[in-house]
């Protein structure tokens, strides 16, 4: 965590820096270059959010396993993984809501049609003010970093699928490169003022049991 908190400065600049220089452009480029592919175009232009459909099809099923497994007395890295996920994905899930209705960002499809919308709505997030940060990235920067934190031989593997989301969310035109940056950044925060949170919790309840 110490190393993420030290690159607040960094990301935070060059978050700041994409908003000011990189979005738009890259907005543009992607919605005249892959958009005049129909296919992609009717491929993409719809996609429903189930992110909050994700997020309790993941939490709940693993709340479950936890204290199924706990009650067995197996205490061991899957069952203290089931038991953070129960946590961590809830709670990702309601601080991106928070940040985006703090922010209030345009969201980027929505821009393109209303370019003159390129601004924060502060305190007034909305249905077309609620770009940034991602919460897609949020979510789950969190569960690949958790899953990555307790199996680290799958650590390339989590990493290398949440670059490719990433890509596929400014490729889409579903969010700035700025949204997805930030979200990115919360998301592996997130995920590790948790953990040290939950692994104390954990080791208090053992050390009575």
């Amino acid at each position: 965590m110490d190393i993420l908190i030290k690159l607040f400065a960094p990301v935070a600049l060059i978050t700041y820096l994409s908003v000011r220089y990189c979005d738009r452009p890259v907005a543009s480029f992607i919605h005249d270059s892959l958009y005049r592919n129909r296919q992609w175009s009717a491929l993409t232009s719809s996609l429903p959010d189930v992110l909050l459909l994700i997020v309790i099809l993941i939490s709940l099923p693993s709340a479950v396993l936890y204290f199924f497994r706990k009650r067995k007395s197996l205490l061991d890295s899957r069952t203290r993984l089931l038991g953070f996920l129960a946590l961590t994905l809830p709670t990702a899930y309601i601080v991106k809501s928070v940040l985006k209705y703090l922010a209030g960002r345009v969201e980027t499809r929505y821009w393109l049609h209303h370019q003159q919308a390129y601004e924060f709505h502060w305190l007034q997030g909305s249905d077309n003010f609620n770009g940034l940060p991602s919460g897609h990235m949020i979510v789950f920067a969190t569960l690949f970093a958790a899953i990555a934190r307790y199996f680290t031989g799958l650590r390339l593997c989590c990493y290398s699928v949440l670059l490719v989301l990433a890509l596929l969310l400014v490729a889409t035109n579903y969010h700035f490169v700025a949204d997805v940056i930030s979200g990115a950044y919360i998301g592996l925060l997130l995920e590790s003022c948790l953990d040290r949170l939950y692994i104390r919790n954990v080791s208090f309840i053992e050390s009575r049991g």
